[in-house]
């Protein structure tokens, strides 16, 4: 949970197979991460991890059984952050984690104005879920949050939504990477690049606020 004040977020994420992919390599890999990690230790790990992206506090972190060997892991932090926003008037900000993990749906989008490359390039596929639900204080008013938002293509499926209540908003973002293959031909890469074009407007929203 990120605390501006006394508002706070929760931001969970959920990686799992599609379309006959039989492993999810995002799930292996953090399931491996928590694994290796002391638990003594994960209260450090996520103030060094919320430091290295610029900011300071204090978290927990929530997470599947590390052991479990699936092809679907699930993990969320809760953190108290002391630097995050500055109110004046009215701000915009950004629908983004402090945190990122292995699999973040922005990622997508990395490459999508770069040029195409000419040969075949390894790839892979599966599905990150994220969600991230903002409580805010009295003092602040949520003035504007965007409209629900969906996309599908060949190659991927996006959904998100937008849910108010009092002064708390629930965003939900579902990102189905179709891929089902390992070696991705340069056609496929370019339809790729034109559908992760198609979703960087809603991945670049923000929420109003106003104190």
């Amino acid at each position: 949970m990120e605390k501006y004040g006394d508002a706070l977020l929760c931001v969970r994420y959920r990686f799992d197979e599609v379309r006959g992919v039989k492993l999810s390599l995002p799930a292996i890999s953090m399931r491996e991460a928590m694994r290796n990690m002391r638990g003594d230790l994960e209260e450090y790990a996520v103030r060094k991890l919320l430091e290295s992206q610029g900011v300071h506090g204090t978290g927990t972190l929530q997470k599947d059984d590390p052991k479990e060997l699936l092809d679907v892991y699930n993990f969320s932090i809760s953190f108290n952050l002391e630097d995050l926003l500055v109110v004046a008037s009215t701000t915009g900000m950004p629908i983004k984690p402090v945190t990122s993990s292995l699999f973040p749906i922005a990622a997508i989008t990395a490459g999508a104005y770069e040029p195409t490359t000419r040969k075949a390039t390894v790839c892979s596929g599966g599905r990150s879920m994220e969600e991230y639900v903002f409580e805010f204080p009295a003092s602040m008013t949520i003035v504007g949050f965007p409209k629900d938002f969906g996309y599908s293509s060949p190659s991927l499926d996006y959904r998100a939504t937008y849910r108010k209540a009092g002064n708390e908003l629930t965003v939900t973002r579902d990102l189905r990477d179709k891929t089902a293959t390992n070696i991705c031909t340069s056609g496929y890469q370019a339809e790729y690049q034109k559908s992760a074009r198609s979703i960087l407007r809603d991945l670049r929203s923000q929420i109003l606020i106003s104190n």
